[in-house]
């Protein structure tokens, strides 16, 4: 998330973990050495948790430093505890600007992704000028493996020779969940095979049930926490470069070269990233994103799940599923049982603060 604001915007963005000198156990900022700026800009929020806001707010100057918080309350909640953009947005005792009304043209893409707010899931549109669609719902599949052997199919037959993406550098396959035909898991596994064999005329070794996958040369990974020794963080997308005979990798981080020795914990760090969960893309985007929404996965259904999936891409949304298990997502809204009592304390805290709270549209 960080690279891609670093790349909007045309100025440096980082974490808020090494903002704070975090170094994996404590943080060099705090009261007595605060964050030296006029204008602290915190994108993605709605990811943000209570104890990573506190040690973040704990570092700033308020006497001298204006904090912007942007983000997406639609979105999942932090992993961590609390829901502190919900609480703010809903607590109304600082000044907010609620962006709710599309002026400027968005495109299909961007209408469609808004629609499933109110529910609803629109059809796949109309061809574009270049022959490819900003949004396809494929909605046929009752059995999941049904499901999968059409991703497979995308991957193998559609997505390079019909749509014209890069099948590692632009598409992204994101799931509910690790579990089951539909999961990360096997999914990875699947993949894996498939690029392995079709960019680079590779056959991947089986996996083994309950073993991790062989990390290959060109697989695509992710960093799995924030690593300080190797300098990279949480969410990192990667392409092994090379695989020593020893076992050490040599991955690439945002063009960076990075060797891991072979047996180091570091290894662990890393999983195949060919698919993700819905919640480890948020922050994230891809130029195209692969979404499956299936029945098998109801229980974890909500409104917010498919929202936030669908709001990865930047040019093209491929919806798989059933029809049942898509529209149940849309429709479904998450009871919002995060309960805390930061509303509360904001509350009394500012109670002789006047609320400040404003909408416009997007200009």
């Amino acid at each position: 998330a960080a690279k891609r604001l670093e790349q909007v915007v045309g100025h440096p963005a980082g974490t808020i973990h090494r903002l704070l000198g975090f170094n994996g156990k404590d943080y060099a900022r705090g009261p007595d050495d605060p964050i030296d700026g006029d204008v602290i800009i915190v994108d993605e929020v709605s990811m943000v948790d209570v104890p990573l806001a506190w040690h973040l707010f704990q570092s700033i100057d308020l006497t001298r430093t204006a904090v912007v918080l942007v983000g997406d309350h639609n979105q999942l909640p932090p992993v961590g505890p609390g829901n502190l953009l919900r609480d703010l947005v809903q607590s109304q005792v600082v000044p907010t600007v609620l962006l709710d009304k599309v002026v400027r043209q968005a495109g299909i893409l961007k209408e469609n992704s808004i629609a499933v707010l109110n529910g609803e899931v629109r059809k796949t549109s109309e061809p574009e000028p270049s022959g490819r669609r900003a949004w396809y719902v494929v909605d046929q599949f009752t059995d999941q493996w049904d499901a999968q052997r059409f991703v497979l199919e995308l991957f193998e037959n559609v997505l390079v020779e019909r749509l014209g993406f890069d099948l590692v550098a632009d598409v992204q396959l994101l799931t509910p969940t690790h579990k089951g035909p539909l999961g990360t898991r096997d999914l990875n596994c699947e993949l894996q095979r498939l690029v392995q064999r079709r960019l680079w005329n590779v056959e991947a070794p089986p996996t083994l049930p309950g073993r991790r996958p062989k990390f290959l040369r060109y697989d695509k990974v992710i960093q799995t926490r924030n690593n300080y020794e190797i300098g990279v963080m949480n969410g990192a997308m990667g392409i092994i470069l090379d695989v020593g005979r020893d076992g050490s990798l040599t991955v690439e981080f945002d063009g960076i070269p990075i060797k891991i020795d072979a047996g180091s914990p570091n290894q662990h760090d890393l999983q195949l990233a060919y698919a993700l969960t819905i919640h480890k893309a948020q922050g994230s985007e891809f130029p195209c994103s692969v979404v499956v929404v299936h029945k098998a996965h109801s229980f974890m259904h909500h409104r917010n799940l498919l929202y936030t999936g669908v709001t990865r891409a930047r040019q093209t949304t491929i919806l798989v599923g059933d029809r049942w298990g898509i529209s149940h997502c849309a429709k479904k809204r998450k009871q919002d049982d995060r309960r805390t009592f930061l509303a509360l304390f904001l509350d009394a805290a500012c109670q002789a603060e006047p609320a400040i709270t404003s909408t416009t549209g997007i200009e």
